[in-house]
């Protein structure tokens, strides 16, 4: 039981690390070997299979019609929709061998190496035109950095002592400064939804309302003051950030200069033209895996030229066009079902909040960024944040968690 527990802690982290650095059958291949040990083991997560049910369901539905595809982009669908399903399920497998204060600090500290691996490869002497070239020079760290970052503000909120604090006030300058350098506006949507509902904003209490109101009227300001300081120019962080909601905005362009600067948005709008192409039985179907895209012209994207859409990014259009408006609903509701669960869930401990706080997050999380990078089913960004989620899915809430033993690393 000692190597098992050993060998699951290890792919934890080759896994979490192998999601930026390799490609995402790496990451798939490891869970798949992380789930045969941890059950040869133990008992087979029966119960994470139950909370799977909905997700093994669009699976199903998305073969309905992708007879009518290429194989090859059948397989490929079929491993964009399965991929999730077994790093949540890997997740859940590590609840039992990885005790919860382990996990979140090897959390925090495998988004420290994110962090200054991103900072010593930055180049601080250069001085980029735009926001576009710098992330095409320098790239983006992992989605660890912000989430850890996050977890870091929560635990000095909530007097939580996952660290010493000499160690906490040192990681947090190393963590805020990879999160500045990427400037990016998921990382700050995902900062914010972290530290929000970590520190129990978000919970169905008697103080909802109250806070919901707050909230509303902090955003509603956020929202003005970007609007009244009118900067549109998306070679800035401030501009792109202004500039977010037209980017996405699910609409035609008429010249490619538009759609190279809405791509997101242009492409939302030929997967929907795509699916009203469909007959009664795939608009509630959808198109099946492998169903692609013509894009109605030829673009360079990176070092590609691309006339059709394989993937979206945005996720809602990817799960319309494959699954249907059946396959949307499943979906929505796989994650809304989590939601009202956990937003009712109570904890005696401090610990088991931040673990039920942090499951409302990561769902929240998951559900706006399916709009800008595939959310559930991105394959490499949110795997991270899908193999945690599997993870405290499957933690007993009500089990009183001592941060007192072992207190300190």
């Amino acid at each position: 039981m000692i190597a098992v527990k050993k060998i699951i802690f290890y792919l934890f982290v080759g896994l979490v690390l192998s999601s930026f650095f390799l490609d995402p059958t790496i990451t798939f291949a490891m869970g798949v070997v992380g789930i045969w040990i941890g059950s040869t083991s133990n008992k087979f997560p029966v119960e994470a299979v139950k909370q799977l049910a909905l997700p093994l369901l669009l699976l199903a539905v998305g073969l309905i019609f992708s007879f009518q595809n290429a194989p090859k982009d059948v397989f490929r669908d079929v491993f964009f929709f399965l991929n999730p399903i077994v790093i949540f399920l890997f997740g859940s497998i590590c609840a039992r061998y990885i005790p919860l204060i382990k996990l979140l600090r090897t959390f925090v500290y495998l988004g420290l190496v994110f962090a200054i691996i991103y900072i010593a490869n930055h180049n601080f002497s250069s001085s980029y035109d735009s926001v576009a070239n710098f992330r095409e020079e320098e790239g983006n760290t992992s989605y660890v950095v912000v989430v850890s970052l996050g977890i870091l503000l929560i635990s000095i909120i909530k007097k939580l002592k996952l660290f010493r604090k000499n160690k906490t006030l040192f990681f947090i300058p190393i963590l805020s400064a990879a999160f500045v350098i990427a400037s990016s506006r998921t990382f700050l949507l995902v900062l914010i939804i972290c530290v929000v509902s970590g520190l129990g904003y978000l919970r169905l209490n008697n103080k909802f309302i109250l806070r919901g109101l707050g909230l509303f009227v902090v955003l509603a300001i956020g929202v003005s003051a970007l609007v009244s300081i009118g900067n549109t120019d998306r070679k800035t962080f401030l501009g792109k950030l202004t500039t977010s909601l037209e980017e996405i905005t699910i609409e035609n362009k008429s010249s490619k200069q538009d759609i190279n600067s809405n791509w997101r948005g242009y492409e939302g709008y030929r997967g929907v033209l795509q699916y009203q192409k469909g007959n009664i039985y795939e608009w509630i179907f959808g198109q099946g895996f492998g169903a692609l895209t013509p894009l109605g012209i030829t673009i360079k994207l990176g070092d590609q030229e691309f006339d059709t859409i394989p993937k979206f990014h945005n996720g809602y259009v990817h799960v319309l066009l494959k699954t249907g408006i059946l396959g949307l609903a499943i979906y929505i509701v796989f994650f809304i079902k989590i939601l009202l669960k956990f937003l009712k869930r109570k904890s005696d401990t401090p610990l088991g909040s931040l673990t039920i706080n942090l499951v409302v997050a990561f769902v929240i999380i998951i559900l706006l960024t399916t709009t800008v990078i595939a959310g559930w089913i991105n394959q490499k960004s949110l795997t991270p944040i899908i193999l945690t989620l599997g993870y405290l899915m499957s933690l007993n809430h009500k089990t009183n968690f001592n941060i007192s033993t072992n207190a300190y690393a």
